[in-house]
């Protein structure tokens, strides 16, 4: 019998489970009230599916009708003969679009102090030796300049909308005035659409269907709830603890119990304000309701805050799994930074000061969260005493049996099972593979079967800053035994398959990296069976096995899988 491969990173959270302003922090205050998720759920619904466009058939089909008898009209004249495509369409082009590159022109003059019309008349003049040009085109442009500005609009409109050369020439302008959006609002768009696509499905159980259709039977998939309540975004339609109880409900279906591990999400302010949470998720993964747990340090945290320590112990003693986010993304923290967080709690400057942490928006600071050095003060016993001395509490202290004289402790974390969800992001495997100057990110070419000293101190600043997060992971890959990454979400990049090939190649870590797709967040760079096929295509049978169905066997404990 066939090996069953499993999908280690997947989603099941439906557009309810979202909080309304993701857009709060890329767009200004207040506009981002203007695109709430329930505005862009309903538009893509009543374009492509659902009770909206159910209910607005007939209308929706009259309106593409008359669009479509407008193209088919447009064409059937361009094309009839010799003399509408050579000679009256390029005159109704003259006529129309060439007042609006007029116009245009006029606009732009205006804010830089450059009459660029007459630049082009005298241009012509002196180098043209067509009479008509030279007669013509003045008088031509005096009467442009001599109609009423609603004329100079309706033709602007026409001119750099209808055409598609007016609008490359518009795209191409706000390009280089720097008006069109930037990469993040892109990359939010992107996450709006994703989420908005699957809003058919009103229910975990639909998106789950979706899900396993697109992979062999009998794959098992680890699905990862979002706690998203906290990231000060507006409030989700449906809670997060609803969320996992209709998670929960999935795992008891006969349908789903032997091929679906849900995690269960861990966030300090709701262990903080919620009393029991703790228990709750100790409770959830004992009795294999759950099978892992779901960390995302970008909605607000770092991953080693105080309320999450006794979780961490309990799931070191237990090997239970986690995942936690590592990759830089558009769903972060979107509330006002904490004065606490300007500065690094635990890393020092060379002098002993704190770190400070320079980032000026919250995407940008979320990378500090993120970043998988935080988590040495978890995985090292060195750095987990320093850890705890900041804290300075005594009940956690008897947790870790940690003696502050002797510098003993009785409990550590160095055999958490911890995966890096998405390797730290194809930004980062670039990043390595660019690094030249960079001797951290060099000696992986001369020996693979290293990596970076965590306990040399004076280095630790050097790496936060400089190192490739690829060489940070990799490097706690091979030194802490239970140490795992998934490709999710980089799958999609082709580009980094050739280092993906020289990874597998290395002991101690081919063993602890896991296929995963991200569903259906990444739908925007293709479906998951196609990430998939793409990356089974281009792995030897024997990697490709090894990541998709030896590890997460490994990495998932025995206990949760049935026969």
């Amino acid at each position: 019998m066939a090996k069953r491969m499993t999908n280690a990173h997947t989603h099941t959270f439906t557009h309810k489970h979202v909080p309304p302003y993701l857009a709060k922090k890329i767009i200004p205050w207040p506009l981002y009230y203007l695109v709430p998720m329930s505005m862009i759920v309903s538009i893509v619904r009543f374009f492509s599916y659902g009770k909206v466009k159910q209910k607005n058939a007939l209308t929706y089909e009259k309106v593409r009708k008359v669009f479509y008898r407008i193209r088919f009209m447009y064409n059937k004249f361009y094309h009839a003969n010799f003399l509408t495509y050579y000679i009256i369409c390029p005159l109704i082009w003259i006529v129309i679009f060439l007042p609006a590159v007029i116009v245009l022109s006029d606009m732009i003059g205006l804010f830089i102090g450059k009459d660029f019309v007459d630049l082009g008349i005298n241009y012509i003049n002196t180098h043209s030796d067509i009479p008509f040009l030279k007669e013509r085109l003045p008088a031509f442009v005096e009467f442009v300049h001599d109609q009423h500005w609603t004329f100079k609009l309706l033709v602007l409109l026409i001119g750099l909308v209808l055409f598609q050369s007016g609008r490359n020439l518009v795209a191409f302008l706000l390009s280089r005035l720097k008006f069109l959006p930037g990469k993040e609002t892109r990359a939010l768009y992107m996450r709006y659409i994703n989420i908005a696509q699957f809003a058919k499905y009103e229910t975990q159980n639909g998106v789950l269907d979706a899900l396993t259709h697109n992979f062999p039977d009998r794959t098992r998939f680890i699905v990862l709830p979002m706690d998203m309540d906290y990231m000060q975004a507006g409030k989700c339609r449906d809670s997060y603890p609803m969320q996992l109880k209709e998670l929960a409900a999935l795992k008891d279906e006969p349908k789903w119990k032997d091929i679906l591990f849900p995690f269960i999400f861990a966030h300090p302010e709701r262990i903080s304000k919620t009393p029991g949470y703790a228990d709750e998720i100790k409770t959830g993964l004992t009795k294999g309701t759950f099978a892992g747990i779901k960390l995302y340090p970008a909605l607000g945290y770092f991953p080693f805050e105080k309320e999450l320590l006794p979780t961490y112990l309990f799931a070191a003693e237990n090997g239970i799994p986690i995942i936690t986010h590592c990759i830089r993304g558009v769903i972060y923290y979107r509330g006002k930074r904490k004065k606490a967080w300007y500065t690094h709690p635990l890393i020092k400057n060379r002098d002993g000061s704190a770190l400070e942490l320079y980032s000026f928006n919250n995407s940008k600071f979320a990378t500090h969260f993120t970043h998988p050095l935080n988590y040495l003060f978890l995985l090292e016993p060195y750095y987990l005493m320093q850890l705890l001395d900041s804290y300075n509490d005594p009940q956690l202290d008897a947790l870790f049996e940690y003696n502050k004289q002797t510098r003993i402790l009785g409990k550590d974390l160095k055999k958490l099972k911890l995966c890096f969800g998405h390797f730290g992001g194809e930004d980062e495997w670039r990043n390595y593979l660019e690094h030249d100057r960079t001797m951290a990110d060099q000696r992986f070419m001369q020996h693979p079967d290293s990596g970076i000293d965590f306990l040399d101190t004076e280095k630790i600043l050097t790496h936060y800053f400089g190192t490739s997060w690829y060489t940070i992971i990799r490097s706690m890959m091979y030194q802490y035994e239970n140490v795992y990454a998934d490709i999710s979400f980089i799958l999609h990049d082709i580009e980094i398959i050739s280092l993906l090939k020289e990874t597998l190649r290395v002991e101690k870590v081919r063993d602890r990296v896991l296929f995963g797709t991200d569903f259906y967040v990444v739908r925007n760079h293709g479906s998951d069976k196609e990430l998939y096929l793409n990356l089974k295509g281009r792995l030897s049978e024997a990697d490709f096995e090894r990541i998709a169905c030896d590890n997460p066997d490994r990495f998932l404990t025995t206990r949760f899988f049935t026969a």
